[in-house]
């Protein structure tokens, strides 16, 4: 059986089973998400309001979670950190009827 730890502020942590987080989660109304992630490490982050909104935007008109957007955030940055050393890879963004634009990673 897969365990969850939540570290807690004062450095110890609390172990759920993944099955005991996937049946909290669906009574919520959320979909599981969980089922084949291996271990999992919990983060609380704390975001300014407009940050916010902005991803939550995104993920009504995605039709997803907030995490959800927030794991695929989290993502695109280490491809773009694995990309940023290689001094001879670029990451670009090209727009239609805009200029490229690269991407530099400091």
């Amino acid at each position: 059986m897969n365990e969850i730890m939540s570290e807690k502020r004062n450095g110890k942590g609390a172990h759920v089973s993944q099955e005991q987080l996937l049946d909290t989660e669906s009574r919520r109304g959320r979909k599981p998400t969980l089922a084949n992630q291996g271990k999992l490490k919990r983060y609380n982050l704390v975001l300014p309001e407009d940050l916010y909104k902005g991803i939550q935007k995104i993920a009504e008109n995605q039709h997803m979670m907030v995490i959800e957007v927030l794991r695929k955030f989290i993502k695109l940055g280490i491809l773009a950190a694995d990309i940023a050393q290689d001094p001879g890879s670029k990451l670009i963004i090209r727009e239609t009827g805009k200029m490229d634009r690269e991407i530099l990673l400091l």
